[in-house]
């Protein structure tokens, strides 16, 4: 599978996440996957958080932006 990094989103550049969504998803399809665990839509308000790196930033508004 491709790693694209989680902090593509702060380009801002919704084009470029919709690409990287897209080759995901034609990846996920050729090889038969059907599950897809992350990146996470949480915005890591608590820093003990374990799992705060898979999100894509702190900011809600960001966040959702990516989200969307």
């Amino acid at each position: 599978m491709t790693a694209f990094p989680a902090g593509i989103q702060v380009a801002w550049n919704c084009a470029l996440m919709c690409a990287c969504g897209l080759a995901l998803g034609q990846e996920f399809k050729g090889k038969a996957v059907n599950t897809a665990l992350g990146p996470m839509m949480n915005m890591g308000r608590v820093p003990q958080g374990g799992r705060n790196w898979e999100g894509f930033s702190a900011d809600p508004f960001l966040t959702g932006e990516s989200a969307y």
